[in-house]
């Protein structure tokens, strides 16, 4: 099994960040905006930014789980990223 290469290494981390960022831009926007909005409705117009920026950290952290995903399933040029269960170490 070959070592990762710096090069190799930036390919997935720039792989994750950029789908990480625009996820949880996107999650917290929608979330955001949900809270917000329904806190207003319900008479909390005083705290609905509040809430808003609490719906939109929320939806921060399922977008990185997704993230994950899309970049565990990412085919890069010359590599591609794979999970390999160790039988020895199987509970």
């Amino acid at each position: 099994m070959d070592k990762l290469t710096a090069g190799e290494f930036v390919a997935i981390w720039w792989a994750l960040v950029w789908r990480a960022t625009l996820l949880s831009a996107l999650f917290g926007f929608v979330l955001g905006f949900i809270g917000g909005f329904i806190a207003a409705l319900l008479g909390y117009g005083d705290r609905s930014a509040d809430i808003g920026a609490v719906m939109g950290y929320i939806g921060s952290v399922p977008a990185a789980g997704v993230a994950l995903w899309f970049t565990l399933r990412k085919k890069f040029k010359a590599f591609r990223l794979e999970i390999v269960r160790d039988p020895g170490l199987a509970a």
